[in-house]
């Protein structure tokens, strides 16, 4: 839930910014958006994280996949979790 949460906010992003990069992939908001804060909410639910330590989880993940260039891999699995979820 975290890396596709962190990924649907780069998408998100670069979607609402121009970036081409991201314009391969179907429109994200606001089912992208929702999906985050569901997922974020959820596991500060299950762990009893607050809300920052969730949030800056989800910063270093979002990180992560800028800096291993993995955001093409994970946005089919992604994509497939989203419409599985009912978002």
């Amino acid at each position: 839930m975290l890396r596709c949460s962190a990924a649907f906010a780069l998408v998100s992003y670069g979607q609402a910014n121009g970036d081409e990069a991201v314009r391969a992939w179907p429109r994200i908001d606001p089912r992208g958006r929702e999906f985050f804060v569901r997922s974020l909410a959820k596991i500060i639910d299950d762990t009893g994280m607050t809300r920052e330590q969730v949030s800056q989880m989800a910063k270093a993940e979002a990180q992560r996949l800028i800096d291993n260039n993995l955001l093409d891999n994970v946005m089919p699995g992604c994509l497939l979790m989203l419409d599985a979820s009912g978002v």
